[in-house]
């Protein structure tokens, strides 16, 4: 668990960064971080 959530997080910057590149990482991130946290609030539902 702690190797799978360890390498998780950075890989997921790398694949972000990757996809949108590192000039426009923030504004991607900030325009999807309120759909993750709706997403993340109707999960449990």
């Amino acid at each position: 668990m702690g190797i799978g959530w360890g390498g998780l997080l950075p890989l997921q910057e790398v694949i972000w960064a990757t996809t949108f590149g590192r000039r426009y990482l923030g504004s991607v991130r900030s325009t999807a971080m309120p759909f993750f946290f709706g997403m993340s609030a109707l999960g449990p539902i």
